[in-house]
This record gives structure tokens, C-alpha cells and sequence, in this order.
């Protein structure tokens, strides 16, 4: 530090040189110095350290300080131990963290590893377990939840529970059954048992079958499921003896049938003939029926005068005419017959063999013919088909063929006569023989020579081959050109006579091949330039991003040059650590907070966000959708939100607003309605429960249903009396509010000694109805020497004046 300081004050001397130092004082100016600034981390380790000079304010231009994350915290940087100042000495400034209490997931899984509930907790916390989940029987077990695999403990990592079942062995219902449907055997057995079938059950036999069990209608197996098996049976025919009988009543044959099959008569029974009669079988006594019992059928016959056969036939002993005369008759010959000539010989009818006589019995006439040996034409012709010789041979004469023909050569062929197109063989029919020649392909000398005229090869070709060249020549190359073979003078063509084919080259001018490659070898561009031109660099290539780097093209190895000879230029480039955008996004996608950060550094995540109720649900806030890492890309977090279903107060109300019942109930749930309320009736009505003032939905905020009452006017016994208030003269219940109108007869009322009584009205006066009431009759007393007393009543009776 001594030294260093020494070397800072020497930059400001006024006079020469300093050869050494020693214990000698030194004047110098009074220029600024410098001082050495540390920036530590927590743990003291050095993060940088820099000479500032004396007033400027010092910058820290490393990475941002980390402290190693524990299992418990992670830390964030928040700053130095102090407030940073310009300098007036060394300094030292140690960076200060914040600890925030890590979070781990904890999943609760099923038993085959989906998540049911997965939540992150903070270090030490106890987590809560979800509902106990279920497991889907199978056909072969119930599940019941047993628990999970490990001890459910306060929280020091991510840790994963697994649902753990007890399986149950299902039983399967296995039914045994008859034929029929009815049931022999139903029990159950366990999933995997093999049933055991009950004993074999029997079918009655009909008349026309009996039956065998036969088993079951399927293999009995392990059991995987409810089964039936049902019973099969074998039915056999039942079998009957049939017979068939002479017309003595001796059997021909006796065979049993099967139930329902017609039997099969045997070979038409004979009887033998007499001398006067041929007997022919008639039939059977009865129809042959299907079988259905024992039966015996008996054969009759029909008797015929005998007949016998006189036969006519060819040389061959081919029936001409057969016909059957009686015995005496003398047989009638048919036409003449003929015999198809053969390639030999004609034929010629000469007469039967026998003399036609009267019929003694069975006779055979056979025709007799003569026979003339045939002749045929034979013919020689040329291959175009001229006729060389034609001439007549007898039947079996072997032919002698002429001179042998010859054929004119062509240019192509040369031809030699080759025999004729068949064998010549003795005579069977008329026949022509063709002359055939072989053609033989003239040949000619083909040459192929070089430029120069040396031949390079000749060689003879039939005519009309295609002849092959030889093997491309070559011509050598010279300081300025480079030959290539350029085809022959004239097109190879069909051999049709000698000819000569020269080679010819195409001189070209020598060029080197110029390539340009990427950093990594990969060919950019290779391409020929003549000797002396000047490359042209193809457009700047581009090395592809990694996750951590850009690059930008920094120009190739060498300078580009004229054309010597074969080159490689080489791509070079500088490198540029890329930025990638983290988003931190709500549930719905809308960006939260967007920034970017470099490849490698730790995203810091914002507050944590909210998400609006909506009348079904109330969200809280449960995490990013994955664990915030370090910077590899462009990264989305999105905000997740644990969801609770929102009660709302549902309250039934009478009409007069009281409440009947008020409870809560979840979103979407239907609310259950309370007994039908109701309403005390009044003088002027009675109430009976309509239902409530809206239709009972589905809970989607609180709501209030009032009950509605239907009121029915009420109806009042009225009664019309007469005056003595016991007998009833009309009766009828009136609705409130309306006025009674009396529907029966006037009352009357009797005379007495003194009194005629006429009806006057009703007592009280008859009004709009309120309630029941009661109407006496009231009537007007006439005195009968002429003079009126008023009226009387019940309520009011009349009073009879007396006159002294």
C-alpha cells in the first residue's frame, strides 16, 4: 500500500526524476488522489475493488451479489451495508440480503401418480391433507382409501403423498339354468373362482325326439363377472320299422326311420312271367308317407302280353331301330342305312346280314357296306406361296417333294434353303408344304480414330446393329487448357455398310476452386474461379443463437486475394450474451409485469396478484404455475388461484314481508323450499298458499322468494224463517258483500177469529252479507170488522187491540 501511494504522489512532483526512495522529503503538488474501493459480499469474499479518485462517487459494474439459497430461504439482494458517497479514502461496502421463507410444492397424489391436490406451503408449515380420494373398482377389486404412504409432516422441501388403497376380492353372481330359462343354481363366487357346475340336469322326451344333456352353452372359466350358463341338449330322432312286402305278404325289406323322414322304397319288386304274361311292377298298396309310426307298404303289379325286340343296326353295332313286335309279326326294315366315310375310305350300303323273317323271338339285323380306298392333293409352295408342285397321292402314298427352291439375297440377308415348314409323311388328307431358308446378316468394318487419325478401334458389325463406341478418348491437358471429349465427328448410327468415326474435344480453360466456410468447417460457398480473377465473398454468414449468446459476423481469417490457386476463407465472430423478456402474467393472460434479464440471472417476481370475484367464486392467490429458475429463455409465470364456491342468503318471506326462513346456500345449488306458509283468513276472505312471487332457480347471488296467496270471497248462510222463528222457508249461502235475494214461496200466515194477516216483509231489513243472519217474516194484521192493528213480527209480535 506504501509503495502504491508512493506511486500515486509521484505522478505529481514538480521536479525531476526520483533515482530511489529514502528517508529524504519530498514537496510535491496537491493533485486529487486516488483510493482503493471494495465492494463484499455478505460472506467477505471480494466482489470487486477499484482506484476512485478522491471526490468521485465509486460504481459497482459486477454481478449482482447472491447469497446461496438455503432450504429454508431465498435470499435477494437489497442493497450495501451503507449509503454509497464520494470518496475520501478507501472504503469498503458489503452487500445486505433479504430473506424470504421458501415455499415448496406439496403434492397429494392418487395411486397412480395424478395429482389431486398439489399447493405450495412455506418451510415449517404442517400440510393439510384433501378429502380422502377414491379408486375406481375394477371387475376384479373395490378399493378402499387406506391412507397415505408416508407420515403427513411440517414442510423442509417439495414432497409428494401418495393415496394408499385396500383392495377387496368382488363376488360375481353365477347362474346354472335349464334350457327353458328356469333357474337351476344361482350363487355367488369370488372374482378368479371356477364355478362348479350343479349335477346335469334332464329334458322329458317327445314323440319325436329324445334328449341327451350336452353340456353347458358355454366353457365354465374363472369368474370375471356376473355369468349364466344354460343347459344344452342333444335331440335324437326317435327311429320306426318300415316294411315293404311282396303282394304274398313275404318281406322285401324292414328298416328303421328317424321320426319325420320319408322312407325310401327299394328296387321295384318282380314277379316272375308266365308264358301268356310279362308282370311290371304297379306300385305300392298306399302313398309313401313321412314317418311318424310303424307301417308296412305291399307292392301290386300290372300283367302284359309278351312282345319281343327286333333290332336294327349298323356295321358298328349301333341301334339304328329297335322296336318290339308281337310273337308271328314280321318286322318292317328302316331306310337304308349309311357309314360316314373316313379319311381312307367311302362307303357303300350293300344289305343286312341275315334274312328279314317273322318273329320268333328277340332278333338282331346288322347292315353290311363296301369299302374305296381315297386320294388327296398334295402341294409344294414357295416362302411367298407360289405353288412349286401340286400333284394327287392314294391314302397312305408317301409324296416326293421337287428340287430344292432357292431365294434372291438382299442387302441385309444372304439366304440358304432351310427344308420344308413340316415333315413329309405318307398321305392322310390333302396337305402343303412350305419352303423355308435361314437368313444370314451380312457383315461390315466400323473405325473409330482418334483426332489425329490413329485408330483406336475397328471392328465388323452385322448390319443394322448399333455399333458400340470404345471407352471415352482422352487428349493431354497443356499448361493453358484442360480437354474434354467431346463426342465423335458424325452421330453413331445403325450398321448399313463400312464407316469411320473421328473423336473431337472441347478445350477448356483451367479454374480452382475458391470455398468459403463457416467457424465450424461447414461449407458457406465453393466455387470455381479462373486463375487470376478475384473472389467475390458470399453475403455475411450468420452463426445461430444459443440460449446464452448472439452472434455477430466479425469478417473472414485472411484477406481475399486473386485467384492462385485452391482456397478456404474461414467465417470469424464476437459473441453478445443475450436478454431474454419474463413475463409474469394473471390467470386470464393479461401481462402483470414484463422485463428483461440476462441469460442466467434469477427473475425476481412481482406482488402477488389478485383475480376478481365473480358471483360464483371468491379467488385466492396459490402460486405461479412453475418454480421461478434462473434465465434460459423467454419464460411466462402464470398466476394460479385457488377457487371457493360463494354462499349467498336465500330467504322465503311471507307476503307481508315477516321471514319464513332465511339460509345460506352454495352457487348453483337449488334451495329447498319450506312447508307451504300461510294466511288467516278475514270476515271477507279465506287464503290458500299460490306458491312463491318467482320461479325457484338455481342459487346465483342472494334472492328473496315471497310467498302469493290466492283469496277465495267467503260464502255466509243466510235463512228466511217465518214469523215464529221455527220453520224454515228458504235457505242460502251468499257470498260477502252480496245481498241475499229470498228464492222461495211468500209465506203466508193463517187467519184467526179476528185477524186476516197479509205478508209485509222480512225482519230486519235484508242487507249486503257480512256473516250469516237470520230473516223473519213479518205481516201486516187486518182487523176483520174493517180497522188495521199494524204489522207483527217474530222479533216484534203483533198486539190485538181490543175495543170495548
Amino acid at each position: 500500500a506504501q509503495a502504491k501511494l508512493r506511486r500515486e504522489i509521484i505522478g505529481s512532483w514538480n521536479h525531476g526524476v526520483v533515482n530511489s526512495f529514502t528517508d529524504n522529503w519530498y514537496f510535491y503538488n496537491c493533485d486529487p488522489r486516488a483510493y482503493v474501493i471494495n465492494f463484499k459480499n455478505e460472506d467477505g469474499t471480494l466482489l470487486s475493488s477499484s482506484e476512485v479518485m478522491e471526490g468521485q462517487m465509486p460504481t459497482y459494474a459486477g454481478a449482482t451479489p447472491t447469497k446461496p439459497a438455503t432450504a429454508q430461504y431465498t435470499y435477494t439482494f437489497a442493497g450495501w451495508d451503507k449509503a454509497i458517497v464520494s470518496v475520501t479514502g478507501t472504503a469498503t461496502y458489503t452487500a445486505t440480503f433479504t430473506a424470504t421463507l421458501n415455499k415448496y410444492l406439496i403434492t397429494f397424489a392418487n395411486e397412480d401418480g395424478s395429482v389431486i391436490e398439489a399447493k405450495e406451503y412455506e418451510y415449517g408449515t404442517t400440510p393439510v391433507a384433501p378429502a380422502d380420494p377414491t379408486k375406481d373398482a375394477t371387475v376384479q377389486y373395490t378399493y378402499t382409501f387406506n391412507g397415505w404412504d408416508n407420515t403427513i409432516v411440517a414442510v423442509t422441501g417439495a414432497a409428494t403423498y401418495k393415496a394408499t388403497f385396500t383392495a377387496t376380492l368382488n363376488k360375481y353372481l353365477i347362474t346354472f339354468q335349464n334350457e327353458d330359462g328356469s333357474v337351476i343354481e344361482a350363487k355367488e363366487y369370488e372374482y378368479g373362482a371356477t364355478p362348479v357346475a350343479p349335477t346335469a340336469p334332464t329334458k322329458e322326451a317327445t314323440v319325436q325326439y329324445t334328449y341327451t344333456f350336452n353340456g353347458w352353452d358355454n366353457t365354465i372359466v374363472a369368474v370375471t363377472g356376473a355369468a349364466t350358463y344354460k343347459a344344452t341338449f342333444t335331440a335324437t330322432l326317435n327311429k320306426y320299422l318300415i316294411t315293404f312286402a311282396n303282394e304274398d305278404g313275404s318281406t322285401i325289406e324292414a328298416k328303421e326311420y328317424e321320426y319325420g323322414a320319408t322312407p325310401v322304397a327299394p328296387a321295384d319288386p318282380a314277379k316272375e312271367a308266365t308264358e301268356q304274361y310279362t308282370y311290371s311292377f304297379a306300385g305300392w298298396d298306399k302313398t309313401i308317407v313321412a314317418v311318424t309310426g310303424a307301417a308296412t307298404y305291399k307292392a301290386t303289379f300290372t300283367s302284359t302280353l309278351n312282345n319281343y325286340l327286333i333290332t336294327f343296326q349298323n356295321e358298328d353295332g349301333s341301334v339304328i331301330e329297335a322296336k318290339e313286335y308281337e310273337y308271328g309279326a314280321t318286322p318292317v326294315a328302316p331306310t337304308e342305312p349309311t357309314k360316314d366315310a373316313t379319311a381312307q375310305y367311302t362307303y357303300t350300303f350293300n344289305g343286312w346280314d341275315n334274312t328279314i323273317v317273322a318273329v320268333t323271338g328277340v332278333a338282331i339285323y346288322k347292315a353290311t357296306f363296301t369299302a374305296t380306298l381315297n386320294k388327296y392333293l398334295i402341294t409344294f409352295q414357295n416362302e411367298d406361296g407360289s405353288v412349286i408342285e401340286a400333284k394327287e397321292y392314294e391314302y397312305g402314298a408317301t409324296p416326293v417333294a421337287p428340287t430344292d427352291p432357292t431365294k434372291e439375297a438382299t442387302v441385309q440377308y444372304t439366304y440358304m434353303f432351310n427344308g420344308w415348314d413340316n415333315t413329309i409323311v405318307a398321305v392322310t388328307g390333302a396337305a402343303t408344304y412350305k419352303a423355308t431358308f435361314t437368313a444370314t446378316l451380312n457383315k461390315y468394318l466400323i473405325t473409330f480414330q482418334n483426332e489425329d487419325g490413329s485408330v483406336i478401334e475397328a471392328k465388323e458389325y452385322e448390319y443394322g446393329t448399333m455399333p458400340v463406341a470404345p471407352t471415352d478418348p482422352t487428349k493431354d491437358a497443356t499448361a493453358q487448357y484442360t480437354y474434354t471429349f467431346n463426342g465423335w465427328d458424325n452421330t453413331i448410327v445403325a450398321v448399313t455398310g463400312a464407316a469411320t468415326y473421328t473423336a473431337t474435344f472441347t478445350a477448356t480453360l483451367n479454374k480452382y476452386l475458391i470455398t468459403f466456410q463457416n467457424e465450424d468447417g461447414s461449407v458457406i460457398e465453393a466455387k470455381e474461379y479462373e486463375y487470376g480473377s478475384m473472389p467475390e465473398a458470399p453475403a455475411d454468414p450468420t452463426k445461430e443463437a444459443t440460449a446464452q449468446y448472439t452472434y455477430t459476423f466479425a469478417g473472414w481469417d485472411k484477406a481475399i486475394v486473386a485467384v492462385t490457386g485452391a482456397e478456404t476463407y474461414t467465417a470469424t465472430f464476437t459473441q453478445t450474451v443475450n436478454k431474454y423478456t419474463i413475463t409474469f402474467a394473471n390467470e386470464d393472460g393479461s401481462v402483470i409485469e414484463a422485463k428483461e434479464y440476462e441469460y442466467g440471472t434469477m427473475p425476481e417476481a412481482p406482488a402477488e396478484p389478485t383475480k376478481e370475484a365473480t358471483a360464483q367464486y371468491t379467488y385466492t392467490f396459490s402460486g405461479w404455475d412453475k418454480e421461478i429458475a434462473a434465465v434460459t429463455g423467454a419464460e411466462t409465470y402464470t398466476a394460479m388461484f385457488t377457487q371457493t364456491v360463494n354462499k349467498y342468503t336465500i330467504t322465503f318471506a311471507n307476503e307481508d314481508g315477516s321471514v319464513i326462513e332465511a339460509k345460506e346456500y352454495a352457487y348453483g345449488s337449488m334451495p329447498e323450499t319450506p312447508a307451504d306458509p300461510t294466511k288467516e283468513a278475514t270476515t271477507q276472505y279465506t287464503y290458500t298458499f299460490a306458491g312463491w312471487d318467482k320461479e325457484i332457480v338455481a342459487v346465483t347471488g342472494a334472492e328473496t322468494y315471497t310467498a302469493t296467496f290466492a283469496a277465495t270471497l267467503n260464502k255466509y248462510l243466510i235463512t228466511f224463517v217465518d214469523e215464529d222463528g221455527t220453520t224454515v222457508l228458504y235457505e242460502e249461502e251468499v257470498a260477502y258483500g252480496e245481498t241475499p235475494v229470498y228464492g222461495g214461496e211468500l209465506p203466508t200466515k193463517e187467519e184467526d177469529a179476528d185477524y186476516t194477516y197479509t205478508f209485509s216483509g222480512w225482519s230486519p231489513a235484508v242487507e249486503a252479507v257480512s256473516g250469516t243472519a237470520t230473516y223473519y217474516a213479518t205481516y201486516t194484521a187486518e182487523d176483520k170488522l174493517g180497522s188495521g192493528i199494524g204489522s207483527t213480527s217474530a222479533a216484534e209480535p203483533a198486539t190485538k187491540v181490543m175495543e170495548n
